[in-house]
């Protein structure tokens, strides 16, 4: 992660704290009714502190994880950010790449409007390719063949293509 290639950090943080929450939920510590919220304040708190942002973490948990707003889940998600930025507060940790920002260059958002539609143009590829590869997987009966070809196709592509390492 230090070194800039992606881990799915994310997706382990998301999930152990989901499981805490869940974990929670099945000791009876409150209502039957009041499993989702449980879950999305734990990975609101999880998110919040991985990311040093509260407010990333509520965002995250509301919209991926929730779905569907309603009080009690805005209440639970408001406050494991605010227990989360308290312990940011207080528990301070020196940045890692200690750059100072001091002011912003208007000069650069057509380039960030750039980076934008080729990420979307990427986005894109990505999902026709994933349409266009599952019917194509589809057509192989025998799964020991289709889970090795598929495992093969990614060996060779990493091989060829280190920089895919972690990326998948």
């Amino acid at each position: 992660v230090i070194f800039g290639g992606s881990t799915g950090i994310e997706v382990s943080t998301v999930v152990a704290s989901a499981a805490i929450g869940n974990a929670t939920y099945e000791r009876e510590f409150s209502a039957k009714m009041y499993k989702k919220e449980l879950v999305c304040a734990a990975v609101t708190a999880g998110v919040a502190i991985l990311f040093t942002s509260p407010l990333a973490g509520w965002l995250f948990a509301v919209e991926v994880i929730a779905r569907k707003l309603n009080k009690t889940l805005v209440l639970s998600c408001t406050v494991a950010a605010a227990v989360s930025w308290l312990f940011l507060y207080f528990f301070k940790e020196p940045t890692l790449l200690p750059y100072l920002i001091t002011k912003w260059e208007w000069t650069a958002i057509p380039f960030f409007m750039l980076l934008s539609l080729l990420g979307g143009l990427l986005s894109v590829y990505f999902t026709l390719l994933v349409t266009r590869m599952k019917p194509l997987f589809a057509k192989i009966s025998n799964n020991f063949l289709r889970v090795n070809i598929g495992a093969v196709a990614i060996g060779l592509m990493i091989l060829y293509f280190p920089s895919l390492y972690g990326d998948s």
